[in-house]
């Protein structure tokens, strides 16, 4: 499968209710070595990531029962750093609103093919793994002005070193949010 294997590692849940997609690509990832759990309903979705953690949620907008948006307003609140692609057979303009404010990374529109999917997803991937990196040097550093503020550095300096915390998650969060669509 088309560079699959680089997400290899990465937890995917897929919630959609087309038999057929769920299961080739369940069998698209499984050939890959890439862990893919599926569902049928966003009430399933939910119950998923209420009992694991996932990197990457992609969901259909027409589901049975809830809808896609209502499932992604409610997963928002209980997975925040999860990234949600909404993957339906079709969409518009209000449809893209909507999804923009409740917090949507991508929207690819199916059918589509597994390079496509992929080409979607390793950006997504790979941004996150550098926000992880990113977020555990900022613990560190976060630690070592702690500890540095406990051996008597003065009020100004300390403060000096929180600006350059805040201008540093500052341009991290720019870098994040130019990240292309």
């Amino acid at each position: 499968m088309p560079r699959l294997n680089e997400i290899k590692g990465i937890n995917t849940l897929l919630i959609d209710g087309d038999t057929m997609v769920r299961e080739s690509l369940n069998l698209a990832f499984e050939i890959s070595g890439v862990f893919l759990s599926t569902c049928r309903t966003a009430e399933e979705g939910l119950e998923a990531i209420d009992k694991m953690s996932f990197e990457i949620i992609l969901f259909d907008l027409n589901l049975p029962g809830m809808d896609g948006l209502e499932f992604l307003k409610q997963a928002k609140k209980v997975h925040p750093d999860a990234y949600y692609v909404l993957i339906p057979s079709w969409w518009d303009k209000a449809i893209l609103e909507k999804a923009k404010k409740l917090g949507i990374h991508r929207i690819i529109e199916k059918p589509f093919s597994m390079n496509i999917l992929t080409d979607n997803l390793i950006p997504l991937i790979k941004n996150q793994l550098k926000m992880k990196e990113n977020f555990n040097k900022r613990v560190t550093q976060n630690q070592l002005i702690e500890k540095l503020s406990s051996l008597g550095k003065s009020g100004s300096q300390r403060t000096s070193d929180r600006d350059v915390m805040k201008y540093e998650n500052k341009k991290e969060f720019e870098e994040f949010n130019n990240l292309p669509n």
